[in-house]
């Protein structure tokens, strides 16, 4: 048996942290684990995704078409690994929109949700992608936590919740530990997102379940 999860987003969302929890989730069980990482630019803010590929694999990358899951955690970034989704692709998209802008002194781009680019780039999406897709306003309820940087561990959550074939490899528990062995802050706050991602997606897995981003 073999799974092949795809993620992507952009330098600053945690891309990397995330790959890190799965794969050592993945190990923690014995099971065979590749991860390619690749950074454009990531402390600027450009592209960053990561294939993990677990089970009977062998090559660093997987195949186009060939993705079990994906969770992208910056909508307009998910265009660009359309080619690696398929109509069975298990596909969680944050409704985060990253406007890139005037900088000042603290951040250099703006992490905004501006309501007219998100539901344009909703609605075409959801034209592109599969029936096992849920874009979710991960951004929000990870503020509603009190965890506005626990977007990726809330998104985790989400397709372990979702996705009961990666829950045959890697169950709640499996990444409840391996969260627990990679993140160094706020550790408690992190399991609580992460459990209520897996809430969310036992709840959330009909078709274009929150298609809007919005409750």
């Amino acid at each position: 048996m073999k799974y092949d999860l795809l993620l992507c987003g952009v330098g600053g969302q945690g891309i990397i942290t995330l790959s890190e929890i799965i794969a050592t989730a993945a190990l923690n069980k014995g099971l065979k684990t590749i991860v390619t990482q690749e950074k454009g630019l990531a402390q600027r803010g450009g592209s960053v995704q990561a294939h993990i590929r677990l089970g009977e694999v062998f090559s660093p990358t997987m195949p186009k078409r060939g993705a079990n899951g994906f969770i992208s955690l910056e909508l307009n970034e998910t265009f660009g690994y359309l080619d690696f989704l398929n109509i069975d692709t298990m596909s969680v998209v944050s409704d985060t929109v990253i406007v890139s802008g005037e900088t000042d002194k603290t951040n250099k781009n703006k992490m905004e949700e501006p309501e007219k680019l998100v539901r344009l780039a909703s609605e075409k999406l959801l034209s592109k992608l599969g029936p096992n897709t849920m874009i979710v306003a991960a951004k929000k309820k990870a503020i509603d936590l009190g965890v506005p940087r626990g977007v990726n561990i809330f998104m985790v959550g989400v397709l372990s919740g979702m996705d009961s074939t990666l829950a045959t490899l890697i169950d709640r528990s499996d990444l409840e530990t391996a969260i627990s062995a990679v993140v160094r802050h706020n550790l408690e706050d992190n399991i609580k997102v992460f459990n209520k991602g897996v809430e969310y997606g036992k709840t959330r897995k009909s078709k274009h379940a929150d298609s809007a981003g919005k409750e």
